[in-house]
């Protein structure tokens, strides 16, 4: 064997050894991604919504949107370029509708609604996006009070007229297309609430053409109100004082 013959074989042993070493990384990374779905699942419930519900929330919602805002080194309301989005939230008191979604995400989390905080609406248009991020608050370092921190989030797709804009979750490599009046439910805490589930970052993709339009409820641990009765809230009783 010649000197070109035999620099020729080296080099094509090289090759496969170069090979087999990616294909045991490739199959090793795989078999971590598949770990960690079979851990961290995440429900999708086509037809959630109805498209009368979506529309109510988008009309509810538009005339009270204001430029959303991330929690930050424990402080509210903070403007940042990874969030580019308008938003608002929604009060349930006297709204029929609102009611009715938020008893059914408590059904199908099998939560109570005293423990949901106030339902969300957020609007995207064309080039906005959210960064990856998690929801759990304690994960930014707030004090979560009372009520705990936020252990589910559901998302509502409340229109799908647009390119772009999907729900990508980035360690489970696993993207979510919008479909309208679709719900998507994980988790954000470990099975335990000690903190925030690593797996749970998720991000919203720009939008890349027309404008996007979803909910969110948050879910936290413990209870956050009472909430109202028949769609009105009670008086408070007054006390009169003996003469």
């Amino acid at each position: 064997m010649d000197l070109a013959q035999d620099e020729g074989a080296h080099l094509e042993i090289a090759l496969i050894l170069v090979a087999v070493v990616v294909g045991i990384a490739l199959v090793g990374r795989v078999a971590l991604v598949l770990h960690a779905r079979r851990r961290y699942p995440i429900r999708e419930l086509p037809g959630f919504l109805s498209d009368e519900e979506c529309a109510h929330l988008i009309e509810v919602a538009q005339p009270r949107l204001r430029q959303s805002t991330i929690v930050s080194d424990g402080e509210r309301g903070t403007l940042d370029t990874q969030r580019k989005s308008g938003s608002a939230f929604l009060d349930q008191a006297g709204d029929r509708i609102i009611q009715a979604v938020k008893r059914r995400i408590a059904a199908a989390t099998d939560t109570p609604v005293e423990n949901q905080e106030r339902l969300q609406v957020t609007h995207y248009h064309e080039g906005e996006r959210y960064a990856p991020h998690f929801d759990a608050l304690g994960a930014s370092g707030l004090d979560t009070g009372a009520a705990g921190d936020r252990v589910w989030t559901v998302i509502l797709y409340l229109n799908d007229d647009y390119t772009g804009g999907a729900t990508v979750f980035p360690r489970l490599r696993r993207k979510i297309q919008p479909s309208k009046g679709k719900a998507v439910v994980f988790r954000n805490l470990t099975s335990d609430c000690a903190r925030h589930d690593p797996l749970a970052i998720h991000a919203g993709a720009a939008v890349h053409g027309g404008e996007k339009w979803l909910s969110n409820q948050w879910i936290r641990e413990r209870r956050r109100h009472r909430p109202p009765a028949g769609g009105q809230r009670r008086p408070k009783k007054t006390s009169r004082r003996k003469r």
